[in-house]
């Protein structure tokens, strides 16, 4: 599935602004703890690891996911970055991946848009938990707002309220936790023109693989990249969900 998905969106993922804005978030998390070792957890393509790597090119970086398409790609950004392949969908493979993984040396654990794909998303909570160390932070993004046309083709099964994050991770052992709700108002705004459009933004996107997004989108996109700067920090109006917990 999710090396169909770098076929028909990769293009996209490229330009579209949302996946920076959420990334420079992440990192705002990590960098005031001084990063030693990251753990992506979905690493996709590999962007979130390869700006860790820019800022201390000593860092131990390990990038897991289920897309050889993203594993290829990361592989070329960041040689000395190590990979591992797992089917998130299959909890024994999650499970036996993490128990044969040193995951308790890295500093913090990102998983960033997974849970939402997956049937059973408090397993990969749990085993994140099991696995990780005692003063190691996890940095979670999940989406919240409403569910549109292109979330459910790259396969969202849900989106989650701050309510219903929170008790799944303390459902699992994690403690600690803070949630910040981003994304209001541009973020929103955009997942609304999204929604309003439904199939015609997923034609688009498609269309994005082979062909150059057209001089309007391009610029859109970086209206909103502008925007997104504007957006308030933690608001509970926000359909951008991170929390930060430790185990």
């Amino acid at each position: 599935m999710w090396d169909l998905y770098w076929t028909d969106f990769g293009a996209a993922t490229g330009v579209e602004p949302a996946r920076q804005w959420r990334r420079d978030a992440i990192l705002g998390f990590i960098k005031p703890t001084g990063v030693t070792s990251v753990l992506d957890v979905g690493c996709g393509k590999g962007e979130l690891l390869l700006a860790v790597n820019a800022q201390s090119s000593e860092s131990l970086l390990m990038g897991v996911d289920n897309s050889d398409g993203g594993l290829n790609n990361l592989r070329s950004l960041i040689p000395n970055c190590l990979i591992g392949k797992v089917d998130f969908d299959d909890s024994d493979a999650v499970l036996k991946f993490f128990i044969s993984t040193k995951v308790a040396a890295f500093t913090h654990i990102v998983c960033s848009e997974v849970v939402e794909h997956l049937e059973h998303d408090c397993h990969l909570l749990q085993v994140m938990h099991d696995s990780m160390g005692q003063n190691a932070k996890l940095i979670l993004t999940v989406p919240g707002g409403p569910i549109t046309k292109i979330d459910r083709q790259v396969g969202h099964l849900r989106h989650y309220s701050r309510k219903s994050i929170l008790l799944k991770m303390e459902s699992v052992g994690f403690q600690n936790i803070t949630l910040y709700t981003l994304g209001f108002p541009f973020f929103n705004l955009y997942k609304l023109i999204i929604w309003i459009y439904g199939d015609k933004v997923v034609d688009r996107v498609k269309l994005m693989s082979t062909q150059k997004p057209s001089r309007l989108g391009i610029c859109v996109f970086r209206l909103f990249g502008v925007l997104f700067k504007l957006n308030f920090r933690n608001s509970r109006l926000g359909w951008q969900i991170i929390a930060i917990a430790e185990k």
